[in-house]
């Protein structure tokens, strides 16, 4: 395998842990209901990591190539950001339903392999608006989809987007840092293997 392939299915399965962890980080670096990651499989995406309200009821969906918002930005490779998620046409209630929540507001990013083809997505819903969470930039969670893509192809993250990330641990308590770090840690060196 080179460094551009995506893993294996198998390898993806001994990746969720960390997959999740970022999820983790993501969530509560932007005080999220819930973050979630869905890989391309075939004809579709598969969510194989969540951490947030519904997290358990996510992972092991499917959906259908193109379906629901997460599907639209796997098929154009653009980030969504989408305020009134019921409102949108787009949205995929049935699926909200089955986790047993249903957002109102959702961002959704790709995740891209060293080629710049999408592998997946990040998807956010519900960010947290208050004081304790930092103000974030739109390429914040995307930094958080590098990560994810990096574990997931075994490729360097884009440097840009892990500063931001650095920037966003910068801001965190010395002891919630340190957790991070840690973290993190685990997910670069899974990368590094």
């Amino acid at each position: 395998m080179t460094d551009r392939e995506l893993r294996t299915e198998s390898d993806v399965g001994s990746s969720a842990s960390l997959l999740t962890l970022i999820c983790e980080l993501a969530r509560w670096s932007h005080g999220a209901a819930a973050v979630s990651v869905a890989i391309i499989d075939g004809n579709g995406l598969e969510y194989v990591a969540s951490s947030g309200a519904g997290a358990d009821e996510i992972v092991g969906t499917r959906l259908g190539a193109g379906e629901g918002l997460a599907g639209f930005v796997a098929a154009t490779g653009q980030s969504l950001a989408v305020r009134d998620a019921v409102s949108d046409p787009r949205f995929n209630r049935e699926v909200a339903e089955r986790t047993g929540y249903v957002p109102n507001a959702i961002q959704i990013v790709p995740i891209l392999d060293a080629d710049g083809d999408v592998t997946g997505v990040m998807s956010m819903l519900d960010r947290g608006h208050h004081d304790d969470v930092p103000n974030d930039p739109p390429f914040a969670l995307p930094g958080f989809a590098d990560l994810a893509a990096a574990l997931l192809t075994r490729s360097q993250p884009d440097g840009g987007r892990v500063v931001e990330v650095a920037r966003r641990l910068d801001e965190m308590s010395s002891r919630d840092r340190g957790a991070a770090l840690t973290a993190i840690s685990a997910v670069l060196d899974a990368i590094a293997r």
